[in-house]
């Protein structure tokens, strides 16, 4: 009797990118906005192996900056360096008036 494969989780998009490749081909550990954004809505924040055998690892925020217009705080982003300056999904948050 075999034991059936855990259901994948549904795929997420992140912030205008269209993570859809993460279904239909091996990640290439590529650097580039869109990617990590997927990565890191999809859970992959752990370094991994790639196809090319590269590693990738998410960026960490440690230090954000606030948003200031005129000398007033527009938007507050301590929140980014939460969780070891990992606290952006890249799921929420993503026009330019969030302040993401």
């Amino acid at each position: 009797h075999k034991t059936p494969m855990p259901a994948r989780p549904k795929l997420v998009h992140a912030c205008g990118c269209d993570c859809s490749w993460l279904e239909t081909r091996r990640d290439d550990c590529r650097k580039d906005p869109c990617a990590d954004r997927c990565r890191i809505a999809n859970g992959l924040r752990d370094p991994q192996h790639c196809d090319n055998q590269m590693k990738w690892a998410p960026s960490r925020n440690d230090k954000p900056r606030n948003v200031y217009q005129r000398g007033v705080m527009k938007c507050d982003c301590q929140w980014m360096g939460s969780k070891g300056g990992l606290g952006d999904d890249c799921i929420g948050g993503c026009s330019p008036s969030d302040c993401a």
